[in-house]
């Protein structure tokens, strides 16, 4: 009998020291979701030296949740959706609604990642949108990034309309809440679908509030120039259109799309007839190609092989025009050889 009480206590001791330990496990979760947007590196190699096996199951959704966030910040690569599946599992039969509707967001951006033609993505979306509302959340920065996504979706629907309702919401908010990262991209975005719809009037006020952005991060440019230069071939300045692709050129570190940049400036100098530009940029655009199997390789040896054509290269334009068929076949085995896949 002594010894039956003794193991009852030693038991209750084990339990109460578990349970202590589960708490102050999830008060350092706490504190770690609290570091998330400024520091999400450090929050990750946190997060890895935890043992989620033993974590409780409260304790287990909360960090399923905190690695997905903290891995969407740092542009993990994903290759599944179970960690944060089980976040949502467990945050649907609690009453942390907050914490549902991140996951569903987050289940959302993970899915949208893995495969952006999936159409379980938007409906995780809406259901977080709809939780929001219901339960009047106070998060500005999640909100902004569900109808940011919902815009993502319309927009590779082609539904450019209803992308632009939710995109223009994303900026209102992201505006309000002082997230100038994600009120650029939101502008930049309204743009690009008004390039779609050809909505081209309204789009100078956009750029306007682009331009008056306070403190721009530099790595934004890169991005704001480019869609200014679209924008103004759209509408025929092609001066304009220079203008920005050469500030892109100059401060852009992705020399892999060199290759569609120069052959941009190229077009836009043929249709300003200078031609001894429109070659000598097309002649840089295909001395740049870097992807043997770009579906733009072929546009771009043609391109310079008419302007060949055009000052009476005729050899050369010859040449130019064979490498093309060239690489359109390079391009169509390689799609062969996915489908076989």
């Amino acid at each position: 009998m002594k010894r039956a009480f003794t193991l009852l206590i030693s038991a209750l001791l084990i339990a109460c020291t578990s349970s202590h330990k589960q708490v102050q496990i999830g008060q350092r979760l706490s504190i770690l979701d609290s570091m998330l947007s400024k520091n999400p590196s450090a929050v990750y190699d946190s997060l890895l030296k935890i043992e989620s096996q033993k974590l409780s199951s409260e304790n287990r959704a909360y960090y399923s949740l905190l690695k997905t966030i903290a891995q969407d910040k740092i542009d993990f690569s994903f290759t599944s959706d179970s960690l944060i599946t089980y976040a949502v599992n467990w945050y649907e039969e609690s009453s942390d609604n907050y914490n549902l509707a991140r996951s569903l967001t987050y289940k959302g951006i993970v899915r949208y990642t893995l495969d952006p033609k999936d159409t379980i993505s938007f409906d995780l979306f809406k259901s977080a949108e709809q939780l929001y509302s219901k339960h009047k959340l106070r998060d500005n920065h999640l909100l902004g990034m569900i109808y940011a996504y919902l815009g993502k979706i319309n927009k590779a629907d082609k539904n450019f309309v209803e992308a632009e309702k939710y995109f223009v919401r994303s900026a209102q908010i992201n505006k309000a809440s002082g997230n100038t990262y994600n009120y650029i991209v939101s502008l930049m975005d309204i743009i690009w679908t008004k390039i779609n719809l050809r909505d081209y009037k309204n789009i100078p006020s956009y750029i306007n509030d682009l331009d008056y952005v306070e403190d721009t991060p530099p790595y934004c440019l890169p991005n704001i120039y480019n869609v200014k230069s679209v924008y103004y071939a759209s509408i025929g300045d092609y001066k304009n259109a220079i203008l920005y692709t050469k500030r892109n050129i100059n401060i852009s570190k992705d020399f892999n799309s060199r290759d569609n940049q120069y052959y941009a400036l190229s077009a836009y100098y043929y249709q300003l007839n200078m031609l001894d530009s429109a070659v000598s940029y097309a002649e840089k655009a295909v001395w740049a190609v870097s992807d043997t199997v770009a579906s733009s390789n072929y546009h771009l040896y043609k391109h310079l092989a008419d302007l060949y054509k055009l000052r009476g290269k005729y050899e050369s334009a010859a040449d130019i025009y064979y490498k093309a068929y060239e690489f359109h076949q390079m391009y169509l085995n390689e799609v062969r050889s996915k489908r076989i896949l």
